[in-house]
């Protein structure tokens, strides 16, 4: 026999249990893995629902705000009004003065 023809040893329990630690940890990984995901997904779904309580929430302020801003434009034109109205007062008053001041002349 040829030094490389020797036969292949046979396989030990050394072997074996090197072999049966890694898939035992590869095994082990594949479930980290898993349950990370898993874990992942629940985390995902707890923040879109409170996304979406966020937006509800938001979307009630914005409402409030909008029928806020639509009453005080409605005030501001009232108020805008009640000012011509009394400048228009003013101005006959003053314009009534004059005429009185002329005709005492």
């Amino acid at each position: 026999m040829s030094p490389n023809s020797y036969p292949a040893p046979p396989a030990t329990s050394k072997t074996f249990i090197a072999v049966a630690t890694l898939l035992v940890a590869m095994i082990g990984q594949a479930l980290m893995v898993v349950w990370y995901g898993g874990n992942l997904s629940s985390e995902y779904e707890a923040g879109i629902s409170s996304n979406r309580k966020d937006i509800a929430r938001i979307e009630g302020e914005l409402n409030v705000m909008r029928t806020s801003a639509q009453q005080q434009a409605i005030q501001l034109a009232r108020i805008e009004e009640n000012i011509r109205n009394l400048t228009d007062a003013v101005t006959s008053l003053n314009r009534n003065l004059e005429r009185q001041q002329q005709g005492n002349q």
